[in-house]
């Protein structure tokens, strides 16, 4: 589940970046190589930790533990933007990738499980 959050998002905003094509902010503290939009770190970051977090959350019931991980990756996006290495729209864009990518994924292997449960019970 992590891997297919982390992978699906690092390989959504590569094809966004190359899509939308968008320069970096001139004036970023530390210049970075790369396009700008969607910012990879507030989506592969919400990616991961948000999966991290629906995990602890539905499985395990730690809810600070959850926050805390949501709140790390809300914290990595707005450093994108304090660094002016992106848009504010970039690292917004990037956590609704993120979101959308978390999703399709969860949706998608709670079918897969659910068809799975199926086939073992007509088995």
């Amino acid at each position: 589940e992590v891997f297919w959050a982390v992978a699906g998002s690092s390989l959504l905003n590569q094809v966004l970046k190359t899509y939308f094509h968008r320069l970096r902010p001139q004036s970023a503290l530390f210049q970075q190589a790369g396009l700008s939009f969607p910012s990879g770190h507030a989506m592969i970051g919400l990616a991961l930790y948000g999966c991290l977090a629906w995990i602890l959350w539905r499985h395990r019931h730690h809810p600070a533990w959850a926050a805390l991980l949501l709140l790390f990756a809300l914290l990595i996006g707005l450093t994108r933007v304090y660094l002016h290495v992106h848009y504010a729209t970039d690292v917004l864009a990037g956590f609704a990738g993120a979101l959308f990518w978390l999703i399709l994924v969860r949706t998608g292997l709670h079918l897969w499980w659910r068809e799975r449960e199926e086939l073992m019970k007509n088995g």
